[in-house]
């Protein structure tokens, strides 16, 4: 376990630093690029992020996996690790030519020429960027001390080259630098972990589970990306503008949500591959007791200062965005439960093509709800159609992992958070009742919220997470 804790305590670090970077980026860039600019960059970076997924063939997550199980043989995990960036780089290949002819001939796309060249480059940095292989080897110090200082960097030269509405490229540029930097920096503590090797190598045996983890990541881009790019072709860059602002927001909690969730992956496959299932029941249950701690009062406090928060990220021209905000809060919820669900019971047991059956689902769902809602609704109809998609996948996720493991969760934690998220409500019109600026207001808004939601988790349900990080704080102070 303090291995486990170890990582999720680096995750949780590189967490905050993802939530920091656009506290401190995303209301300066908003307001240089406005509305337009923004959303000709949510654009591209959607329709580009379908390549990368199709390129990348389910190695983000299967790579993962292998690379945990073969933790420690040095040479089968070279072999491993050779076999499948191999596969990446011919993949990468073939789709970038694909992708070249498609912005340089389809009309529509034509207009985002410069945009989608500096695309390309990014397509081959996901290539040798590997994290797939430092999370197998579960080497959370090394991803968080490489995202802080991209984070960095990103940060000082969005300040010093990104100044108006026409620097949309430059600012487009700095994401490929800071990529580029993220890739150099693993490359070269790659080779301390792994070897290249080009003989006796089968590159066959990892197609078959890389297709199925590819077919349900390609059916979950629909209901997760899509939206963006169909919102873009039937409505404008400025509907765009609004939805990313939204999605960008509820993005930056689901991985704050998430720090712990996903740093349970590599030993949950191990397990599953050593068939301890009842070390897995305790880590799931750990990990359901964390997402209903957290997720709730995230969403609760996220909708009731909607307004305030994107006033103070993007600014007044974005306010149209709240809406939409409110509308994708609940999907926190439902992503920290499907991480749950899909990510730690059926992809490490092996049961991809049950994930991709719900994600299946979610997709047609998504395109239903989308294009029935889009045309009259635009940026709204859109925000509808994300959260019933993760709603219909979450319910068949939960459906599936039943059958795999005799995984009983406490259904009385949620409903728990749930009333002591209650608090809120009185909180937020008392702060408000003395019309502060923004900052001010959200500021002691969230911070009493927090007090009291943590005071009544202590002590009325005596939440064992809570005393748990309580008496690690108390142990941490009595040191120093």
């Amino acid at each position: 376990m303090s291995n486990i804790k170890k990582n999720a305590a680096y995750n949780i670090v590189l967490s905050a630093t993802q939530v920091l970077f656009p506290v401190l980026v995303f209301p300066y860039v908003s307001r240089v690029l406005g509305p337009k600019g923004m959303g000709s960059i949510g654009f591209v970076e959607n329709f580009t992020h379908y390549f990368i997924v199709l390129a990348a063939l389910g190695i983000p997550v299967y790579g993962v996996q292998e690379i945990a199980k073969h933790k420690q043989d040095d040479m089968a995990r070279s072999a491993v690790f050779s076999e499948i960036i191999i596969i990446h780089s011919i993949t990468t290949l073939i789709l970038s030519i694909v992708f070249v002819f498609l912005f340089m001939t389809v009309g529509q796309l034509y207009e985002y020429r410069p945009l989608f060249i500096i695309s390309v480059g990014i397509m081959y940095v996901q290539v040798f960027t590997m994290e797939w292989l430092f999370q197998g080897m579960e080497q959370f110090k090394l991803i968080t001390v490489r995202g802080i200082l991209t984070k960095v960097v990103a940060i000082f030269f969005i300040y010093i080259f990104v100044k108006n509405e026409q620097d949309t490229i430059a600012y487009y540029a700095i994401i490929f630098l800071t990529a580029l930097i993220s890739m150099l920096f693993n490359m070269y503590y790659a080779w301390g972990i792994v070897k290249l090797k080009v003989v006796n190598l089968n590159l066959f045996r990892h197609l078959k589970p890389m297709l199925y983890i590819l077919s349900f990541s390609l059916v979950i881009q629909v209901y997760t990306v899509l939206d963006t790019t169909i919102l873009g072709f039937l409505k404008d860059d400025v509907e765009v503008g609004y939805y990313t602002t939204s999605t960008k927001v509820s993005r930056v909690l689901i991985t704050v949500l998430t720090a712990v969730t996903m740093v349970m992956i590599p030993p949950i496959a191990k397990n599953f591959h050593e068939k301890r299932l009842e070390r897995n029941k305790q880590l799931l249950t750990e990990s359901f007791s964390y997402v209903s701690l957290l997720s709730i009062p995230l969403v609760v406090g996220l909708m009731l200062y909607a307004e305030e928060i994107v006033r103070l990220f993007a600014g007044d021209e974005f306010l149209p965005a709240t809406h939409s905000l409110q509308i994708i809060a609940p999907t926190i919820i439902i992503i920290g439960y499907s991480n749950i669900f899909g990510m730690q019971i059926l992809n490490p047991s092996n049961n991809e093509r049950l994930f991709f059956r719900a994600a299946c689902v979610g997709m047609i769902a998504s395109l239903t709800v989308n294009f029935i809602f889009i045309p009259q609704f635009g940026y709204i109809g859109a925000s509808i159609a994300a959260f019933v998609a993760e709603l219909v996948v979450l319910v068949f996720l939960i459906r599936f992992s039943l059958r795999i493991i005799d995984f009983n969760p406490d259904w009385r934690l949620p409903f728990k958070a749930l009333l002591s998220s209650l608090i809120f409500i009185p909180v937020y019109y008392f702060v408000g009742s003395f019309e502060l600026n923004t900052i001010v207001t959200l500021s002691f808004g969230v911070l009493l919220s927090t007090l009291l939601y943590f005071s009544v988790q202590y002590w009325g349900w005596r939440n064992i997470l809570v005393t748990k990080g309580l008496n690690v704080i108390f142990r941490f102070i009595r040191r120093n």
